[in-house]
Formats: C-alpha cells, sequence, structure tokens
C-alpha cells in the first residue's frame, strides 16, 4: 500500500521550511517596524507629557525636566513582573503591551554607550538593584555632547517611549534627565 501524501518527508520537510519561514518573516517585520509605527494593537493608555530637552548646568550634572515624577512603572516594576514565573508567556506579553508607545522614566546605572552608522546612540542601563534588568535606550545624536560624558557604572535618569520588548525593554526618542556624579 502506498504511503499518504502528508507522510512524506519531502512534503514534511517542505511543510517545516514554510513554516520557519513565516514565522521568520512575523518576527522580522515586527522588529524591524519604525519608530513613527504604532503596535496592531494598541492598549487604552493616557500619554505622559513630551519631555522636555535635557539642559546643561555648567560643570554640573544635567538638571532634571520636571516630569521625572510621571512613569507609569519603574524599571524594578516592569522587570518583577514581566519575568513573573507564575505569568504565561501570553500573560507577559500581555503586560507589557499595554506600555508599548507610553512614555517611561527609568533610571539606572550605565552599562554600556555605543553609536552606530546612522548617529543613533544606544545606552545600556542596568537596575542598581539587579545587573540582569537591563534596558536599551535609543537617543538621537543631538544628545552625543551630553552621552560622551557618561562613564561605565555612572547612574543616570533618562525618559523615552517604550518601542517593544525583546527580552529586555527597548526605548525610543530618549531624553538624558539627570547624571549622578
Amino acid at each position: 500500500m502506498a504511503q499518504p501524501w502528508y507522510r512524506k518527508v519531502t512534503v514534511q520537510a517542505s511543510l517545516a521550511g514554510a513554516l520557519l519561514l513565516g514565522t521568520f518573516t512575523l518576527l522580522a517585520t515586527l522588529l524591524s517596524r519604525s519608530p513613527t509605527e504604532t503596535p496592531a494593537t494598541p492598549a487604552p493608555h493616557h500619554s505622559a507629557p513630551a519631555a522636555k530637552p535635557a539642559t546643561q548646568i555648567p560643570g554640573e550634572t544635567l538638571a532634571a525636566t520636571g516630569d521625572e515624577a510621571y512613569s507609569p512603572i519603574t524599571l524594578e516594576q516592569f522587570y518583577a513582573t514581566y519575568y513573573d514565573k507564575a505569568l504565561t508567556t501570553l500573560q507577559q506579553e500581555e503586560f507589557a503591551r499595554q506600555f508599548l508607545g507610553r512614555r517611561v522614566i527609568w533610571e539606572g546605572v550605565v552599562k554600556s554607550v555605543e553609536s552606530d552608522p546612522s548617529g543613533t546612540i544606544t545606552v545600556i542601563i542596568e537596575s542598581q538593584k539587579s545587573d540582569w534588568t537591563k534596558v536599551f535606550m535609543k537617543f538621537d545624536e543631538q544628545h552625543k555632547s551630553h552621552l560622551l560624558r557618561i562613564k561605565p557604572r555612572q547612574k543616570i535618569r533618562a525618559t523615552g517611549i517604550l518601542r517593544n520588548v525583546v527580552a529586555s525593554p527597548f526605548v525610543r526618542e530618549c531624553t538624558l534627565l539627570k547624571v549622578w556624579d
């Protein structure tokens, strides 16, 4: 008796390849979404007022813009909930989705400051309480002079729009609010 078509190795391999290709295409599309795009199903929320650019105090630190008290969640609270072992992956994703597109104000210690050919500067900060709570904060080139003064392990406060979460949060349109000496 002949083997059914769906049991043939070539058919199974083709189906598996198509499924993997579709999955990778979906992931690539989600990760390459431009910063101006909004999530497909944004959660209702109230937007925070836009942060004013930080100002330089000669010989001191950057001055806060006055809205540092507003943030829907701290970095530590975000990680504690997002990585709560009692939540399913779907629940974790839904938790993160409610903050996408919202302004956050997070502080932590600088792990790294890097630039790319487009001029975007990425500052990786981590919580002072745990070195595994990293966040990738994207700054425009206009902030370069302030960011050049930052040292590893220096505490900063910055604000930006939460863009996505892929193991760690990615925050765009960032502005430096305060730098501790």
